[in-house]
């Protein structure tokens, strides 16, 4: 074992984790923006069922990258509140714990807020269209 080479390349690893995590902010700021030009647009333009469609599609693209934004904001929140840790091996360990923990209670499934199921299944059927 090359004990120089391979330290350097757990900094190297260390470091990229660091410089992804530095971007995040940056990253879901402009997924938000992403978001919001998309619904101003349905906002402010007529649109067809087809364009509806790609629009919808897009929105779900763009809404599933927030949230590998968002999950990996918050595994490295709890990465950034023990790095301390790294110093012991056993400690090395909890911190993996920790992580896989977190990284679980990333993928609970949403619970609406406003909206109850019956609700967005007639949104979905039209059976709850409102007139404009």
């Amino acid at each position: 074992m090359n004990i120089v080479e391979e330290l350097t390349n757990a900094i190297k690893i260390l470091d990229k984790v660091e410089e992804y995590t530095d971007g995040l902010c940056e990253a879901l700021s402009n997924e938000d923006q992403r978001i919001s030009d998309l619904l101003h647009y349905i906002e402010n333009n007529n649109i067809n069922a087809a364009q509806s469609c790609h629009l919808i599609k897009e929105i779900k693209k763009v809404r599933i990258e927030r949230r590998k934004i968002k999950n990996d904001m918050e595994l490295a929140r709890a990465y950034k509140d023990n790095i301390n840790k790294l110093m012991n091996t056993d400690n090395r360990k909890m911190i993996l714990a920790k992580l896989n923990k977190t990284s679980k209670q990333l993928e609970t499934e949403y619970q609406n807020r406003v909206y109850s199921d019956t609700e967005l299944t007639e949104i979905l059927d039209g059976t709850n269209e409102e007139e404009n």
